[in-house]
């Protein structure tokens, strides 16, 4: 039932794409549309331009980050990836569709075709030329530059911007628009929809998303590059499922106050909220520097990568470096609720030995649990843990739930070699996040 519902979003935006195109092909004859080349790629241009703002108010609809909504996509971290894709969608059918229009003049007039995307005394097609190149800009250096995270936030953020000179342009220019009301009605919903969601999340996000406020109690340099910060409510606390992981700001001068995600790792009956970082960038070179007592402004939790949503009790682990911590979240959570009935093999999968900084406590844990058994498996001794190699450890993988989490080609690569061996995707459980 979970695997059902986590497809709904994406059948939902296939039925969202296809309703204006379906309105649009009922809403008048075809034969003329599509009578001559000129005909043909004026009715291409339009389809091009519909698809190209269903998908972009879609993709900005998702970046809103709307916590009901990532169920439906089976976690937000799948939600964001298909964000990613819809929004390269929007951009290539949005490039596609003034050079439809400009080459529809090819035939007759070179010159028309050279010129038609200049600047000229008609401001409604100016719009969509501005809206276009700033959206060729902004989408060029957000996927390829590697500029510092807040200044790639900053740029993505302004797509809304270009999103609503856009949406000016096609409500304004003559056009399909003008002339099929149902089809300029239904584009205009899924507009608004779209900007409100950017104004909420975006423009006022600070006022409008809700969160919990922590204060720091403790920093922890578990090694020269992981540090774990602990944090104590200031009211309500967050509840969360093991596994789960959440957005937090740290209001510290020296801090950058930008919003990250971080699994959680402590467990959900613990007094005190954990997250554990390794230094990989700016924002966690810095969470060694945090001070008790800095505010901390926590949103969440979100995520579906929890053993509480396995299909069966037999489950297989595979933590790779870093990405222990929503491991260790859900093995303290066994500590807590030692009757659960789970029987677990976890693989903790580093480069070198010294790199297991929680196996010592994953060991004690283990003997609480009975149900968990920890393999320890670094490369430098073994070479890079493989699905055969957890099959012959494991006796078996058939049957169980393996849920995966690590550097992403690591991911891949198991995930891939998972599914070759037979195991169906739904007993497959990984999470990667990309925040842009």
């Amino acid at each position: 039932m979970r695997s059902f519902k986590g497809k709904i979003g994406l059948l939902t935006i296939i039925f969202v794409t296809s309703f204006p195109l379906v309105v649009w092909v009922f809403s008048a004859p075809l034969s003329p549309r599509f009578g001559d080349l000129f005909s043909i790629l004026s009715s291409l241009g339009q389809l091009t331009a519909i698809v190209g703002t269903t998908l972009f108010s879609l993709a900005l609809l998702l970046s809103a980050r709307l916590w009901f909504l990532e169920e439906y996509f089976g976690g937000l971290d799948r939600m964001y990836n298909v964000h990613h894709k819809i929004g390269t969608l929007a951009l290539l059918f949005l490039l596609v569709h003034p050079l439809l229009l400009a080459f529809r003049y090819a035939p007759t007039s070179l010159y028309l075709t050279a010129t038609y995307l200049l600047p000229s005394g008609d401001w409604p097609k100016n719009l969509g030329i501005i809206a276009l190149v700033i959206l060729m800009g902004l989408l060029g250096v957000t996927f390829y530059a590697k500029w510092r995270y807040q200044i790639r936030k900053f740029l993505h953020q302004i797509l809304g911007i270009v999103f609503f000179i856009g949406a000016l342009h096609a409500f304004l220019i003559s056009g399909a628009l003008s002339t099929m009301s149902l089809l300029k009605w239904s584009l205009m919903c899924f507009a608004i929809l779209a900007l409100s969601a950017y104004l909420y999340r975006t423009i006022f996000g600070r006022m409008t998303v809700s969160r919990y406020t922590y204060k720091v109690h403790a920093v922890h340099q578990l090694d020269e590059t992981v540090t774990e910060v602990v944090m104590h409510s200031e009211g309500a606390r967050m509840q969360y499922l093991p596994g789960q992981f959440l957005f937090v700001r740290f209001k510290q001068g020296g801090i950058e106050r930008e919003t990250h995600p971080f699994s959680i790792s402590s467990a959900p009956s613990e007094p005190v909220l954990r997250i554990t970082a390794k230094a990989l960038g700016d924002f966690t070179n810095e969470l060694r520097n945090l001070q008790v007592g800095a505010t901390a402004l926590v949103e969440g939790p979100f995520g579906s990568f929890t053993y509480l949503y396995g299909t069966n009790r037999n489950q297989i682990w595979i933590a790779g470096g870093i990405g222990i911590t929503p491991f260790l979240n859900m093995a303290r959570n066994l500590r807590m609720n030692p009757q659960s009935g789970h029987s677990i093999d976890f693989y903790y999968s580093t480069k070198t030995a010294e790199e297991m900084i929680f196996l010592k406590e994953l060991t004690e844990i283990a003997q609480v649990y009975p149900g968990l058994r920890v393999i320890p498996y670094n490369a430098d001794q073994y070479g890079f843990l493989t699905m055969d190699a957890v099959q012959k450890l494991s006796s078996e993988i058939m049957g169980k739930d393996i849920y995966v989490c690590g550097p992403p080609p690591m991911m891949h690569s198991l995930i891939a070699q998972c599914q070759a061996k037979g195991v169906p995707k739904h007993l497959i459980h990984s999470e990667e996040f990309k925040l842009l």
